[in-house]
């Protein structure tokens, strides 16, 4: 349970226990008047204090479009962020590629081309 839904349980408790001034909740808990305000305000107007689930924007790429790029780069670690993007069924940003394949852990590098070698090198 994260600490702001902790605030609002124990700021409903209060209330209920007949502390129903803001501002003696506010220093009691040592929380902002302005958050018990608003709390006390979503229990008058008889709203839920947890966290909506959902709030944001989506995600573009889903569970099974991530599973595909692991098994990609499990396959061929060399492969390249527009190689991923091109085997994805879903059409998606190169630096969205790059962040969620960041936050799974998995780092990419650019290969970088090597000349070959001279005849006057391999003689050496």
């Amino acid at each position: 349970m994260k600490a702001q839904e902790k605030n609002r349980i124990r700021i409903k408790e209060l209330f209920d226990a007949g502390i129903t001034k803001a501002t003696e909740i506010s220093r009691r808990l040592a929380i902002p008047e302005r958050t018990v305000y608003r709390v006390l305000k979503s229990i008058s107007d008889k709203k839920s204090l947890t966290h909506k689930k959902g709030a944001g924007r989506p995600k573009i790429l889903h569970k099974s479009d991530m599973n595909r790029i692991m098994a990609l780069v499990q396959h061929n670690p060399r492969i390249t962020l527009n190689e991923c993007r091109e085997k994805l069924s879903t059409p998606v940003s190169k630096s969205t590629l790059s962040e969620e394949m960041k936050r799974r852990g998995l780092q990419y590098r650019q290969a970088v081309r090597i000349p070959a070698l001279s005849q006057l090198h391999i003689t050496k």
